[in-house]
């Protein structure tokens, strides 16, 4: 990583070439003298400049570092990174950095606006989640979930002292296996956003699979399935979900996915079909978004613009800040969204959607502003 940096820095004129091999060569031959908290300085400035780049300059920078292979190896630089591996090797045994109690949360006030026919106007609610998480061996690990919320003005229910999450966690092999209530986002949110109480196992090898049994708040019994492949500058995937719904048909649901970079932007499309047992409807989310939210890095952008057509029988309960779950016959439309992280842990967050109801053809508008604040007894 420490070579990818600086073939970054040399090839994006960052940085003169000359000064970041002198600084290279210096952190080699001056380590001897370092101490502990030097190099941890020393550490924290690579991540800093790490954390400048975009998801387009690493894309370009791993393109950039495999044309020009047999120029970098006549110069030495694949020596060099070999020699800087070894040096940075740590001399001291590593302390695990885990803390045993960790504690951290999301302080949150938002304003909605939601108009027309199927909407429920104005809404002003205050939230705070607060996490914990007890590391029980440095493999299982215990977490939890605290939630308030106060509806200031507007339609909803205010949700005092729930324990929203409570479930353990850690590695069996080469998978990880979860077991307790936790937050479930299937098909990217698509489909299902929300708490899921069951067992869920997961892993990267040979590819990205998940699959999860349990229940949510409308269904005693769900199962899911999903599976991803990284091919090249492509990911492709798919799942299958069933949901027995308490008080209606139960709700069978196929996906299939792909992603793909643009240069800066990344571009997916998801192809959905669901069934009740009486309607069958095909769906599709296009999806175009930029970035990634890290609301540690003053100035950090993320864009998002997407095309929803999801009859209802294509999703359960959806992920956005849209009126999706007060539309019955399903919605169609656009929805777009901006988070800039204003200073370390403070986001301003703001999403618009305009939608139609398939089935009746009634309309539903929605802007959303939010402000957050991040907290944590801890150094992410």
């Amino acid at each position: 990583m420490a070579f990818d940096i600086q073939f970054k820095l040399i090839y994006q004129g960052i940085r003169d070439v000359f000064r970041v091999r002198s600084l290279r060569y210096k952190y080699i031959s001056d380590r001897s003298s370092e101490t502990q908290q030097d190099r941890d300085t020393r550490q924290q400035s690579i991540i800093r400049e790490m954390e400048k780049l975009s998801d387009a300059e690493w894309g370009r920078l791993g393109l950039l570092r495999a044309e020009e292979a047999e120029s970098l190896d006549a110069q030495g630089y694949f020596d060099d990174e070999a020699s800087l591996d070894q040096a940075m090797i740590p001399t001291e045994p590593v302390k695990p950095a885990i803390k045993k109690v960790r504690i951290d949360g999301e302080a949150r006030i938002d304003y909605g606006s939601h108009h027309s026919e199927e909407a429920i106007g104005d809404r002003l609610r205050a939230r705070l989640r607060v996490y914990g998480d007890y590391n029980i061996d440095d493999n299982w690990q215990f977490f939890t979930m605290l939630e308030n919320t106060k509806i200031l003005t507007g339609r909803g229910k205010d949700n005092w002292m729930d324990w929203g999450r409570y479930y353990i966690t850690g590695n069996v092999g080469k998978s990880r296996l979860t077991a307790g209530a936790y937050g479930s986002f299937l098909a990217e949110g698509n489909i299902y956003d929300g708490k899921f109480t069951g067992l869920r196992i997961q892993g990267e090898t040979p590819f990205h699979y998940m699959m999860e049994a349990g229940k949510v708040p409308d269904a005693d019994s769900v199962f899911a399935a999903e599976a991803y492949y990284d091919y090249g500058d492509y990911t492709l995937g798919g799942g299958l979900y069933r949901f027995n719904m308490n008080d209606y048909d139960g709700r069978t649901i196929g996906m299939v996915n792909m992603h793909h970079l643009l240069g800066s932007w990344n571009f997916g499309a998801m192809g959905l079909y669901g069934t009740d047992g009486r309607n069958s409807h095909g769906g599709y989310v296009f999806s175009l978004w930029r970035g990634i939210q890290r609301e540690w890095v003053k100035g950090n952008k993320y864009y998002f613009i997407k095309y929803y057509y999801q009859p209802y029988t294509t999703y359960v309960s959806h992920t956005m800040e849209g009126m999706a779950g007060y539309m019955p016959g399903g919605f169609k439309g656009i929805g777009a969204g901006y988070y800039y992280t204003l200073a370390p842990n403070w986001v301003l967050q703001m999403e618009a959607y305009r939608l139609k109801d398939p089935e009746t053809g009634a309309n539903n508008h929605t802007f959303w502003i939010a402000l957050s604040y991040f907290f944590a007894n801890y150094d992410s």
